[in-house]
């Protein structure tokens, strides 16, 4: 899951954020349910005919969005499939729009999503969609066994506010228009008894929840700091579970540390469904020293054998090197170029290259530049020479071996970490900065503040106060997600959300213990930062210092 994340930020870092946040859930009476199970039975009774209309329904909702362009034009696109524990799957979907069919306004917004109930007297059968899948709750203080309700609040935030307008917010989502009375009328809904109002609606587009009769919650992503979480969401994985098996006279424990799997995603595994998706392709260039590739083989395969075949020697990069060898002759593997690979960057390679894998080689594309991404995988600092070796891979074009990379100005240097000081990427702290700058088209906050230590501990920067300072922004970046998602604290401020980082910060300098003198003059400044009562911060909560660290890092 963390390499499918990592693969949906690099579609993000060449297209740009989300436009399109989508989820799609199953609707046990739809018809094609019903009428294939037997009367009298439900719907989780049969997880594999669940599963075959989902995939099915699915396959139908991409094709609106992806080829009928019923959203718009989409240049990229993912989706992951998960489930819910008591069965029913569900899809994450994201959509990057072409630049013409992008939501440029409020009124774009109006036109494409809404969060009020219908007009029953229009448009009866889009009422009844919207009031049987569509409304949240009820909830709240009445309802504190409601699934949704954390600490005695609805961690979904509902009921919503009546807002006369559609309006545009920080936090990434809109403020969506949830008039209390709509051409005079103020229209409600009864689900479990309560009569709910606009307040209750879960932002849904009415031609897909006419057209497939289903729980689809669509939403606008407005905001930057907003799709690395809808990312981390998509991808977070399944469920884990704690097993105990105990005998009778309960001498022995057997705990059992496992993820939490439903029939219909047994079946799913089974049938061989697709559990995720993503357009366009994304091809993962290695990063290995000389002579330390990554082997995968079976259990049974011959080790003497294995070691004799030149074919597992070759790799992304290395065939990178052999590739612009080649290219000194205007060729690729026999084929002609019209163009000069070594002109390219490693990363820049997959867009005009292709990688067989079963040859074990780049081949030039048949069709010119293509769509795929190439995305390097992510070495921290902590990396060593691996770290060097892929920041000279960032700036140098058409290395030809793993010496040219060490060669500069006529001279071959020692090892990549003296090429890049030869090369002056680390007289200064720019070095980290790209790192932190990086890691943040893809990682949150918390990921994040731990390369930061990482860098203070082991790296000696010139001026870590400095550094901190060029990306505060991004270090606190999941300081208000937390704190209004887990906690329901509400109306944060920014000066808030900036102490609360420090810290964080605070917090795992504290965890490392380390003597270094950057690291003890950087606690010594959360310490004149952070001021003497946390309660200067969060007044209505009354906390010191522990009680708030212990609510931030929950």
């Amino acid at each position: 899951m963390k390499q499918l994340y990592q693969d949906g930020m690099a579609i993000c870092r060449h297209y740009g954020r989300p436009d399109f946040f989508v989820t799609f859930t199953c609707n046990p009476k739809w018809d094609e349910i019903i009428s294939n199970i037997p009367a009298g039975s439900n719907a989780t009774d049969h997880p594999d005919i669940v599963s075959r209309v989902f995939n099915l329904k699915l396959k139908a909702l991409i094709d609106d969005l992806l080829h009928k362009h019923v959203l718009g034009k989409t240049v990229a696109d993912v989706y992951v499939v998960e489930f819910q524990k008591r069965g029913l799957p569900h899809a994450h979907i994201l959509l990057i729009m072409n630049q013409d069919d992008k939501i440029r306004d409020l009124e774009d917004i109006d036109d494409t999503i809404c969060a009020e109930i219908p007009d029953r007297n229009i448009d009866p059968d889009l009422y009844n969609i919207v009031s049987r899948n569509m409304m949240h709750g009820p909830c709240g203080s009445g309802y504190p066994n409601s699934p949704c309700m954390t600490d005695g609040k609805c961690s979904k935030r509902y009921p919503r506010q009546f807002c006369d307008e559609t309006m545009a917010n920080e936090d990434g989502y809109p403020i969506y228009r949830r008039r209390r009375f709509v051409d005079g009328e103020e229209r409600k809904v009864k689900c479990k008894g309560v009569w709910l109002d606009n307040r209750w609606v879960v932002p849904y587009c009415p031609f897909l929840s006419k057209h497939f009769n289903a729980h689809i919650n669509v939403e606008i992503c407005s905001s930057i700091s907003a799709f690395k979480y809808l990312f981390k969401y998509v991808f977070k994985g399944g469920d884990r579970m704690t097993a105990v098996l105990e005998n009778e006279v309960n001498e022995i424990k057997d705990y059992v540390d496992a993820r939490y799997l439903s029939a219909p995603e047994a079946v799913w595994h089974i049938f061989g469904f697709k559990f995720h998706h993503r357009s366009p392709a994304i091809q993962r260039l290695q990063i290995h020293l000389p002579n330390e590739q990554t082997v995968t083989f079976n259990d049974d395969t011959d080790i003497v054998t294995l070691l004799q075949n030149d074919r597992i020697r070759k790799t992304t990069l290395t065939e990178f090197f052999t590739a612009n060898k080649q290219a000194t002759e205007a060729t690729i593997n026999g084929e002609q170029l019209d163009f000069d690979c070594r002109e390219l960057l490693y990363q820049e390679f997959p867009t005009h290259m292709v990688w067989k894998q079963g040859l074990r080689r780049w081949n030039r594309r048949k069709n010119g530049i293509g769509s795929t991404i190439g995305r390097m995988y992510f070495v921290g600092p902590s990396g060593g020479e691996r770290f060097y070796l892929r920041m000279l891979l960032t700036i140098v074009k058409g290395a030809m071996s793993f010496e040219d990379l060490r060669t500069y100005d006529g001279v071959v240097h020692q090892n990549f970490k003296s090429t890049c000081i030869a090369r002056g990427l680390l007289d200064s702290d720019d070095q980290w900065d790209r790192s932190l700058t990086e890691a943040a088209l893809w990682q949150g906050g918390f990921q994040l503040r731990q390369l930061f230590v990482c860098i203070l501990l082991h790296c000696q920067p010139a001026d870590p106060l400095e550094l901190w300072r060029n990306h505060s922004v991004n270090l606190a970046d999941d300081c208000k997600h937390q704190l209004q998602t887990k906690h329901q604290i509400d109306d944060l401020s920014e000066e808030q959300i900036y102490y609360s980082h420090i810290i964080l910060m605070f917090h795992i300098l504290m965890i490392n213990r380390s003597n270094h003198s950057l690291c003890a003059s950087f606690v010594t400044f959360c310490f004149e930062i952070i001021p003497i009562s946390i309660s200067m911060i969060f007044p209505c909560r009354h906390m010191n210092l522990h009680q708030l660290i212990s609510i931030l890092i929950d």
